[in-house]
């Protein structure tokens, strides 16, 4: 449950949420995974500010959008030093940013990401 400012249970913090169709992982900002007990699975770490971010319907995956471009996807399932760990081929740099503002969706069977902002949508291929 998140509260009307932004305060969920178990202290979860944000602005943007993404959910899993369970509802057994989230996404809270672009940046830090919990699990439905409101459990800290960890903060993504891509070296930048990731400023959207999906969780898939599996969630099993997270896909994040930074401003420099970059698409980065994040195994929930892989933890190791640090966290959650980047899937092996991430970041991909995408031809175009979409400006400021940015929010993401994922496709239902987690092949294809949609990145909006107020300049443009990509549509690009998940990372493998």
């Amino acid at each position: 449950r998140v509260y009307a400012d932004n305060t969920a249970v178990g202290g979860a913090t944000g602005s943007s949420l993404s959910v899993s169709r369970t509802g057994e992982r989230f996404l809270v900002d672009a940046a830090h995974a919990y699990s439905s007990s409101f459990s800290s699975l960890g903060t993504l770490s891509a070296g930048e500010t990731l400023t959207a971010g999906v969780i898939t319907q599996d969630g099993k995956r997270v896909y994040a959008y930074a401003d420099s471009g970059k698409l980065y996807a994040f195994d929930l399932d892989t933890f190791g030093v640090g966290g959650i760990q980047q899937v092996a081929g991430s970041p991909i740099m995408l031809s175009n940013t979409v400006g400021n503002s940015p929010v993401m969706t994922v496709s239902v069977d987690g092949r294809t990401v949609f990145i909006a902002g107020d300049d443009r949508v990509i549509v690009q291929p998940a990372p493998p």
